[in-house]
């Protein structure tokens, strides 16, 4: 009982997460923020010339995570930069260094930035606070030539705890982006008991989080909802990367980002509902409105991909 109660309470934060960026509700925006419109095909085949010999476009096929570190090794800026914020929100400095470096060599100046940001010294912070802060900045939230890339912003030690459980101050550490507004609070529960809801979004909606457990020190489910725009690689998705980093530390590092890539450009090509997946005591499921047969509210944001995890 307490279980399915925790299951409809975690589903109505989603889904007044999402009514609250749906037109007519949502705040007043930097112009930047907005996303660009869907790409959608022509539906008349474009004649052949002489110049273009074919006459229909096909849709890019998106690329595996091993054509996607190729790219990068053959010298793709784009590739290696996001192999390095993968490498980064998995805790893997050194190889994140090299993928920047590498960039910044290129004449890339996201590359060194990201070069100069990752050597650069933590900032201080209250590490004592179970919630991150509300607003992690007042910036145009990595809106402009950089939105694929929003700055992240180095977090204090965290305080030690008890491994086996989930913490929100863990979830925070691993979103702590420039672009992302979060808050927690406790509401009333079943039997007279309490119970914890967190959220935390980015400014452009494009990925959210929900979790709910007795506590805030004790998080039992964790629901992630990220939006992939149409015709875009999923490697190159800075959602993609955050939802991936995010899922390892729920696992305490036994998914991989390779692996949780394979798992959402499944999901983006067959549209299905995928089979439960256990990894070190979490359920974990990736479906979607369409594999719900629900209608999308706001599908010029992209495919919504959901992430459902359940201790």
């Amino acid at each position: 009982m307490r279980t399915a109660w925790l299951k409809l309470l975690t589903l109505m934060c989603v889904m007044l997460a999402v009514l609250a960026v749906m037109p007519g509700c949502e705040e007043p925006t930097d112009p930047s923020l907005e996303p660009p419109e869907i790409e959608t095909p022509s539906t008349a085949p474009k004649p052949a010339t002489a110049t273009s010999p074919a006459a229909v476009a096909t849709p890019a096929t998106p690329r595996t995570p091993a054509e996607y570190r190729k790219a990068a090794e053959a010298g793709d800026v784009p590739s290696m930069l996001l192999l390095g914020r993968s490498h980064e929100s998995l805790g893997q400095k050194t190889e994140a260094r090299k993928w920047y470096q590498r960039a910044a060599e290129s004449g890339n100046e996201d590359g060194k930035a990201a070069l100069a940001q990752l050597d650069a010294p933590p900032t201080t912070r209250d590490a004592s606070s179970t919630t991150p802060p509300t607003d992690a900045a007042s910036g145009n939230g990595g809106g402009g030539s950089t939105a694929a890339l929003p700055r992240r912003i180095p977090v204090a030690t965290l305080p030690a705890g008890d491994p086996t459980k989930l913490r929100w101050v863990d979830i925070g550490a691993v979103l702590n982006y420039d672009d992302m507004i979060s808050d927690g609070r406790v509401m009333p529960g079943p039997n007279n008991q309490e119970v914890f809801i967190g959220r935390t979004t980015s400014r452009d909606a494009s990925i959210l989080v929900v979790a709910v457990g007795p506590s805030d020190g004790d998080l039992h489910e964790v629901t992630s909802v990220i939006r992939v725009k149409n015709k875009v690689d999923p490697g190159t998705s800075p959602r993609v990367a955050q939802a991936g980093a995010l899922t390892a530390r729920i696992t305490s590092d036994n998914i991989n980002q390779r692996e949780f890539l394979e798992w959402i450009t499944k999901y983006l090509q067959t549209e299905q509902r995928s089979e439960p997946i256990f990894r070190n005591g979490w359920r974990i499921t990736i479906s979607g409105y369409a594999a719900e047969d629900k209608r999308d509210p706001k599908p010029q944001l992209g495919t919504a991909v959901m992430i459902e995890m359940k201790k």
